[in-house]
């Protein structure tokens, strides 16, 4: 009986992430646009499971080399897509709440809570346009 569920589970999964990465990591990427103005961030993309940003340059770049900050800002970017993908497709097309936990990390400086507000006031806008 394990052995189904864990089956069940991991095609779930396999087809979710499938067909719902290419969406979330193109508004990631909307949303990380607008933060990381100085152009040192282009994209966020997945390639299997793995992660990556593209750099200045357009060159894929392993999410490793960003700073403390800029990884928190991309992970929080991901989670809002994350977050309007899901109330994209869910049955109501509502999501009555999200929780994020540790948005605000201590590496954020200044300039990153000016860019975690600019995020979150567009998550609004959308979701307001979503509502319709």
């Amino acid at each position: 009986m394990t052995s189904v569920y864990q089956d069940s589970s991991t095609s779930f999964y396999k087809y979710y992430f499938t067909a719902n990465t290419h969406q979330v990591a193109e508004r990631a990427s909307e949303l990380m646009l607008q933060v990381a103005t100085d152009g040192s961030i282009l994209g966020i993309r997945f390639e299997g499971t793995d992660l990556y940003f593209l750099d200045g340059s357009n060159a894929r770049q392993p999410i490793a080399r960003l700073s403390g900050g800029e990884k928190a800002l991309v992970c929080l970017c991901i989670r809002l897509a994350l977050a309007e993908q899901a109330l994209k497709i869910a049955p109501t097309g509502k999501l009555q709440f999200l929780i994020l936990d540790e948005v605000y990390r201590r590496n954020l400086d200044r300039t990153a809570d000016k860019s975690v507000a600019v995020i979150t006031l567009d998550i609004d806008n959308t979701a307001s346009a979503l509502k319709g």
